[in-house]
């Protein structure tokens, strides 16, 4: 059996090997990893020692926990999700999909800030005098909530944002100078 300092260099050896990841000196992590070790007949070196860690991660207590491995199905709200990472796994390709919907998300941000940046386009546009100003700004709300009735908010893509976008500067660009 190896002595107090034998057992805290292998734990040294370990914790490198562990990353971020760092366990709570508790008596109670002591007791697990020593149980798993005896119920499994492995001997005290840096190797089980780290193994015995591996295994009983769910278990232990941590400063700071360790991080999920890229490919595990990590849970979720919603459980109907997973991501299918092998062609091998029998679900491969059908049911929603996390990084078709990320990319959705992200194009219908893009496409709001779009519609917010030309909101403010309209609001800020000036014409000559304060009755064109105020008769043409009405005439690219009009074309503006037109389109949108074309595009619902909720749905619209980036695409559609910046073809809304053209056919006001169409309009505004025939506005007298």
């Amino acid at each position: 059996m190896p002595d107090q300092k034998q057992i805290e260099k292998m734990y040294e050896a370990a914790k490198r090997r562990l990353g971020h990841a760092e366990l709570l000196d508790s008596e109670e992590n002591g007791f697990q990893i020593a149980l798993y070790l005896k119920q499994n007949g492995l001997p005290m070196n840096e190797e089980t020692l780290y193994r015995a860690i591996v295994a009983c991660k769910d278990v232990l207590k941590w400063k700071v926990a360790p991080k999920k491995k890229i490919g595990e199905v990590q849970a979720e709200k919603d459980t109907g999700r997973k991501n299918h990472a092998a062609k091998e796994d029998e679900t491969w390709g059908q049911g929603p999909s996390i990084m078709r919907d990320a990319v959705t998300k992200a194009d219908h941000v893009k496409a709001t800030n779009e519609l917010r940046s030309l909101r403010s386009t309209i609001s800020a546009h000036c014409g000559r005098t304060h009755a064109a100003t105020y008769r043409q700004r009405g005439e690219l709300e009009k074309t503006l909530n037109n389109l949108l009735k074309q595009f619902p908010e909720p749905t619209l893509t980036l695409k559609q944002a910046e073809f809304i976008k053209s056919q006001i500067n169409v309009v505004r660009n025939g506005f007298p100078e």
